[in-house]
């Protein structure tokens, strides 16, 4: 394995936890950090046979990691919250490949958030395009139908769009109880 560039991880624990843990943000949530998708890996919720297979998608600079995104190689899109069996069976009714796709998500939950994360001082944007230019030549190598960001904040999806992603148009509904104690 290279030090130098992009790489992809089968697993969280290919990266110490300091290191990954660096590149958190102030936008970051608690479901981007090492010990939570590592402790998701270790007890086997995210694995092959859940539907879930690690393929984190990394930079490296020096031996030293830059960026880096939480991705995961699916056979369908159950408990990835995409909501888009539309546009699976869609694309199965022209005969377009759908599956397996790559997903940039943090698994089993809806909540949205930064999906790349870039170690301070770092060029945002040009390590932005570097981890998805390498997510394209990933899909092609392992001969993923699709791959999408799921739950990216608004910011996120700005930064995304404007890397050359095409925006997912969709709506959710929150419950508030402002009230409650």
């Amino acid at each position: 394995m290279s030090a130098e560039g992009f790489r992809v991880l089968s697993a969280l624990d290919d990266v110490p936890r300091h290191d990954w843990d660096a590149l958190l943000s102030p936008r970051s949530t608690p479901f981007l950090r090492h010990a939570w998708l590592e402790a998701l890996e270790k007890t086997g919720c995210v694995a092959s046979r859940s539907g879930w297979t690690p393929r984190h998608l990394t930079l490296w600079r020096r031996g030293k990691l830059i960026a880096a995104a939480p991705a995961y190689a699916r056979d369908d899109s159950d408990g990835d919250f995409g909501r888009d069996w539309d546009l699976a069976s869609t694309a199965a009714g022209a005969r377009i490949r759908y599956y397996p796709k790559l997903a940039l998500t943090v698994p089993f939950t809806p909540c949205t958030g930064e999906r790349i994360l870039v170690a301070p001082g770092e060029d945002r944007a040009d390590c932005v395009r570097h981890l998805l230019q390498g997510a394209r030549e990933l899909c092609e190598r392992e001969g993923y139908g699709t791959w999408q960001v799921l739950f990216p904040d608004q910011e996120s999806a700005r930064e995304l769009e404007g890397a050359g992603l095409a925006l997912r148009v969709s709506f959710q509904f929150h419950w508030t109880n402002d009230g409650y104690r």
